[in-house]
């Protein structure tokens, strides 16, 4: 999925065909939808693609909803994972709604990783998204590698720590913020 679609802009940019896949570009580009999926994962196995990129929406698998004064968890680390019991109808569709496109996603990465297709995977470093016990699976059958980044140090004003996964691809070191006295190491401001 697309998220924001820097990446795939990035890529084009600099003359690599790209393609961004999110909701907001219409029904054909909907990977709720299991056609959509089992289509996407057709051109995969024919070989249209030698990198694929996942910016799974983090909303849902975030720890910071925590009801101090604001809305209360989605989710917990144990039988919560995929959402607490006690949600209300909103909460619970957004949960169901991101637990149907993370396994799609997932079967999508997978069919990549068989296809000698090399992958990322992106979301904040404290997502319990990373908790998916399907995406460990993954990461002990193929043998993914995670990188950590502060996107303070590529311009953005907010810090927001993230992790990567990737199979096949070495990103390298990523940019670590090195705060001190409360302030970004890149920009000095708090």
């Amino acid at each position: 999925s697309c998220g924001s679609g820097r990446l795939a802009q990035g890529f084009a940019d600099e003359g690599v065909i790209s393609e961004g896949w999110d909701i907001k570009d219409g029904e054909e580009a909907n990977f709720l939808d299991k056609r959509v999926v089992r289509g996407f994962i057709q051109r995969v196995k024919a070989g249209e693609y030698f990198a694929v990129h996942f910016g799974l929406d983090c909303k849902t698998w975030s720890r910071a909803r925590r009801g101090n004064n604001g809305p209360g968890p989605l989710r917990d680390d144990g039988e919560g994972l995929f959402g607490l019991p006690n949600l209300c109808c909103g909460d619970f569709r957004n949960v169901l709604r991101a637990n149907t496109l993370t396994d799609h996603a997932f079967e999508i990465l997978e069919a990549c990783l068989k296809a000698g297709v090399s992958v990322t995977l992106e979301n904040p470093r404290r997502s319990r998204l990373w908790l998916h016990p399907t995406l460990q699976r993954l990461l002990r059958r193929y043998k993914g590698t995670a990188h950590h980044c502060d996107f303070c140090q590529y311009g953005t004003k907010w810090m927001k720590g993230t992790t990567f996964l990737s199979w096949g691809v070495d990103l390298g070191e990523l940019r670590r913020c090195k705060r001190s006295q409360g302030c970004c190491s890149r920009s000095k401001e708090p």
